[in-house]
């Protein structure tokens, strides 16, 4: 059997309802040399049925439980045959030129692991807020702006070939939403990356995100900031570790603030208190 250029891995849990407009965006695509990947994460919404009776051609990977993004993502690559990953949130949906643009910028920059594209929201008046990824080439001085908690906000945005990603040992399991943010940064510290120069994504907001929860997320990104800085990839960045930490407590404040979480605010007071007197939490 032939291998695809491109394995699509899409994990999802309980969003059958949304799945729909993903995966219409993927089999749109005009570059046809692809195989879909669906890993259904533990979902008791009757998703593993609407996959198998719509997706046939689609490879359908079953976890009897939730195991998380990270990992689910991980289980999917394990069936990939493809030379380069990309991988789409359940929630989220790509162009129809998404492929065909990032497989002609990485075979333009054979030197670049991955390749990244802009994106854009919808607004309740039903236009489009539309907001760039990052610089035009990143290499690993971008890992500086990462670990400040700027640029390449998804998965969703970006196509890495598969050596590279198998490489660094793919995505960290312990990490539930900052995983895509480790994984660029252990990449970039090898190998640059390269913009595509184009909205190629729509990402929609869902209730269920897991980024929607700003204690999930402040905790993660403490623990994102801990792995990275323990790890042989930060070693030219070690003295940035303490204005890292405080950089992301202070956007975490400001996603508090528009949300009017006053005692998420409050539980943040008191960790960066404890955190910027000498303890770790």
């Amino acid at each position: 059997m032939t291998s695809p250029a491109i394995s699509v891995v899409v994990p999802t849990y309980n969003r059958q309802a949304l799945l729909p407009r993903a995966l219409a965006s993927v089999v749109a695509q005009t570059f046809r040399d692809f195989e879909l990947i669906v890993v259904d994460d533990g979902s008791t919404d009757g998703t593993r049925a609407w996959v198998a009776e719509h997706y046939p051609e689609a490879t359908l990977v079953r976890l009897e439980r939730n195991v998380g993004a990270a990992a689910a993502r991980n289980v999917g690559v394990e069936r990939a045959r493809g030379a380069y990953l990309a991988f789409l949130d359940s929630d989220d949906e790509w162009s129809p030129e998404f492929l065909q643009r990032h497989v002609e910028i990485l075979g333009e920059h054979p030197d670049c692991a991955f390749s990244y594209c802009d994106f854009r929201r919808p607004r309740a008046d039903g236009t489009f807020e539309e907001f760039v990824s990052g610089p035009a080439r990143a290499d690993d001085d971008m890992v500086r702006a990462i670990l400040f908690g700027g640029v390449i906000q998804s998965t969703s945005l970006v196509v890495v070939r598969e050596a590279a990603f198998r490489e660094v040992g793919g995505f960290n399991p312990i990490l539930a939403v900052c995983h895509d943010r480790d994984l660029y940064m252990r990449i970039l510290a090898r190998r640059p990356a390269v913009r595509v120069g184009a909205c190629l994504v729509t990402k929609h907001r869902s209730k269920d995100a897991l980024t929607a929860d700003l204690e999930l997320w402040e905790r993660d990104a403490a623990r994102l900031l801990s792995v990275f800085f323990a790890s042989d990839a930060s070693r030219r960045y070690r003295g940035l570790e303490r204005a890292a930490r405080l950089a992301w407590s202070h956007l975490f404040f400001v996603f508090a603030y528009r949300t009017r979480s006053v005692r998420f605010m409050a539980r943040l007071s008191c960790a960066m208190a404890l955190r910027y007197c000498g303890f770790r939490l």
